[in-house]
C-alpha cells in the first residue's frame, strides 16, 4: 500500500457512513488518488505519457516462464486496496485507463532489486556491463564484467569523481581498444545485464549486435533504462529510428556535437518526483538564451573534433519509443533481439526495465 492509500480509505469510509442510510454507495476511490495529485497535475501528465499495451511484447514461450508477467492481476488488486471489490475485466481496464498514467505497480517487479533479482530464475553465466563502481550483480565463479576501461583505469576515474575505488569490480573485458565480441571471444553468456548504460552508446546498432554475438541463442539481455519524462531531459524529443540509423552508418565511436550541446545546455532538473508532480523547470528551448551559450558551443565543438570522450546520453527513450526502435531493428534485420518483457516506469521512479531475448 502506498502513502495515498490511507487517505483515500478514511475519506470513502466516511463519505459511506454518511449516506448509508439512503442505500447509496459511492465508489470515490478513483476520484479522490487522482485529488491528492491535484488534478489539473494529473490531467497535464495524461496527455504526456504514452499508454502501453502491456502484453503487447510478453511472448508466451515456455523459455520465459522464469520472467514475472508484466501485469499480475492478484499483485494489482492486493496493491490497491480500492480496487478490491472490482472484477478481472475492470481491473485490467482501470490499470489501461488509469494505473499506469499514474505509475501503479501491477507485478512483482516494483524497483530495481526485483527486476535484478528475478536473474537467479536462470542459470549459465552473466556478464554486467558498464558496472563502473556501482555494479548490480555480486562476482561469483558465473558473473563477468566488461567496461570501457580496465580496472585500474576506472579507479583513477572513480578517484576523482570522488567515489571509492575499492568499489570497483575485476574488469574481465575492457573495451576500450576493442569491441565487445572481439574482447569477449568464444565465451557466451546466457544473461547479459546492463543499468543505465545503453543510452550512452553513440552507436546503439553496433552495440546491441555485439551483445547479441556474445549471448547464447535463446539468452536474454535484461536493461533498466532511464524514462527521458523524469529527468532532466524531460523536453528534449524521443530519439527517433532515423538518428539511430545515421549513427550506424556513420558508426560513429563518439557523441556528437548536437548530443553533448543538449547535455549541457538543454537540461531541466533530475528530480523524478517532481516530474511525477508535473513540475518539470523552466523549458530550456525557450527561456532566454544564457550570453554563454555561443562560448559553450565553440568549447563543445572543439572537444568533439579533439576526439574527446564526453560521458553524455546520446539516446532519449520512453519504455513505447524504445520498444518501437527495437522492432523496427529486428524487421530490418539489423539486430536479432525479440523483446519479451517491458515493464513501465512506476510512480516517484525515472527508470524502466527491459528484457530482450536473443532468437539467433
Amino acid at each position: 500500500m502506498n502513502f495515498r492509500d490511507p487517505i483515500i480509505n478514511f475519506f470513502e469510509r466516511a463519505i459511506n457512513l454518511t449516506f448509508r442510510k439512503l442505500g447509496i454507495k459511492l465508489k470515490l476511490s478513483d476520484l479522490l488518488r487522482i485529488a491528492t495529485v491535484k488534478v489539473t497535475q494529473f490531467e497535464k501528465l495524461a496527455e504526456k505519457i504514452t499508454i502501453i499495451e502491456v502484453n503487447e511484447v510478453q511472448d508466451i514461450s515456455p523459455q520465459d516462464k522464469g520472467l514475472p508477467c508484466v501485469f499480475d492481476l492478484s499483485v494489482y488488486r492486493e496493491l490497491n486496496s480500492d480496487l478490491e471489490h472490482v472484477s478481472d475485466d475492470e481491473l485490467k481496464a482501470h490499470y489501461d485507463r488509469i494505473g499506469i498514467q499514474e505509475g501503479r505497480a501491477c507485478s512483482r517487479i516494483r524497483c530495481r532489486n526485483d527486476f535484478i533479482g528475478v536473474i537467479s530464475n536462470f542459470k549459465g553465466e552473466r556478464l554486467e556491463i558498464g558496472p563502473f563502481c556501482s555494479p548490480i550483480l555480486i562476482k561469483d565463479s558465473r558473473t563477468y564484467f566488461s567496461d570501457y576501461l580496465d580496472t585500474a583505469e576506472l579507479q583513477i576515474e572513480a578517484i576523482k569523481q570522488k567515489h571509492n575505488p575499492d568499489d570497483v569490480p575485476v574488469i574481465d573485458f575492457p573495451t576500450k581498444e576493442v569491441t565487445l565480441d572481439v574482447v569477449v571471444g568464444t565465451k557466451r553468456f546466457f544473461v547479459v545485464v546492463s543499468c543505465h548504460n545503453i543510452e550512452h552508446y553513440p552507436d546503439l546498432v553496433t552495440h546491441l549486435q555485439e551483445v547479441n554475438a556474445v549471448l547464447m541463442k535463446g539468452g536474454y539481455y535484461f536493461l533498466v533504462i532511464p524514462d527521458k519524462r523524469f529527468s532532466a531531459h524531460y523536453y528534449q524529443e524521443n530519439s527517433m529510428l532515423p538518428e539511430v540509423l545515421a549513427a550506424y552508418a556513420e558508426k560513429r565511436k563518439l557523441p556528437n556535437i548536437e548530443n553533448v550541446l543538449k547535455s549541457f545546455e538543454f537540461i531541466t532538473h533530475s528530480y523524478p518526483q517532481r516530474h511525477w508532480m508535473n513540475d518539470h523547470g523552466a523549458n530550456t528551448y525557450y527561456v532566454p538564451k544564457k550570453a554563454s551559450l555561443l562560448i559553450s558551443l565553440e568549447q563543445i565543438t572543439q572537444s568533439v573534433q579533439r576526439k574527446e570522450y564526453n560521458d553524455i546520453h546520446c539516446w532519449r527513450f520512453t519504455p513505447q519509443s524504445f520498444i518501437e526502435i527495437i522492432d523496427s531493428l529486428k524487421d530490418l534485420k539489423l539486430i536479432n533481439f525479440q523483446p519479451v518483457r517491458v515493464f513501465p516506469t512506476l510512480f516517484g521512479s525515472n527508470e524502466f526495465f527491459v528484457v530482450l531475448r536473443n532468437i539467433g
